[in-house]
């Protein structure tokens, strides 16, 4: 990233976000949101990325895999996934990558069943653990670090996740993932025209 960025802090950047950044045209999901696949958009500058996490198994095993709300609408694996993040970020050292969950949930499994799992397929990704940044308990925006911090100790990705357990009750999820908004405000995000996106005070009101 930029060398003007390195002193501030991850609150204070603003990152280009991709949702539903699975639903691709080019990863062959019925009716995409995006044409381009993932992989392109870290290419082309995005560093956010929200991602639905899907339990596509029966009632006896688990497959977790990305897809919009419904496996038969598309999946992309997030195996593959991670060990894509796992190169580009090791030829990009300067780089810091958010990763937001929706976790959409399963009759067959509790949800910390599931956040789990998808801790596990993490783990089994060589590098990719290792590089997650984890969050103290109880810190507020003040005491999230620069993003030369990250660079520095090579603690590149951040996850957040919206739906599942409450992450804030030990045991019921990785402690490397946090609590979307424990830590986020969602703004304004449906709009009539581009002008009323311009218009700030209706496009950054917090939800």
């Amino acid at each position: 990233g930029l060398e003007s960025n390195c002193e501030l802090k991850v609150n204070e950047i603003l990152f280009a976000t991709m949702h539903n950044a699975m639903s691709t045209a080019e990863d062959s999901f019925v009716y995409p949101n995006h044409q381009f696949k993932m992989e392109k958009a870290l290419a082309a500058g995005y560093r956010g990325f929200l991602l639905d996490v899907c339990d596509c198994g029966d009632a006896v095993n688990m497959n977790l895999q990305f897809c919009h709300s419904v496996c038969f609408s598309g999946k992309k694996s997030p195996s593959k996934l991670f060990e894509y993040l796992v190169k580009f970020l090791t030829s990009n050292r300067g780089e810091v990558i958010i990763l937001e969950f929706q976790m959409n949930s399963n009759p067959n499994r509790f949800p910390d069943v599931i956040i789990n799992g998808l801790y596990d397929l993490m783990k089994n990704v060589d590098g990719f653990a290792d590089m997650i940044y984890i969050h103290p308990v109880d810190s507020g925006a003040s005491q999230w670090p620069t993003m030369g911090e990250l660079v520095d100790t090579n603690k590149r990705l951040i996850l957040f996740q919206h739906n599942g357990p409450d992450c804030s009750i030990e045991g019921s999820c990785p402690k490397a993932i946090h609590n979307f908004h424990d830590h986020v405000m969602e703004t304004t995000f449906e709009f009539d025209s581009a002008s009323d996106l311009m218009d700030y005070s209706k496009s950054c009101s917090i939800k």
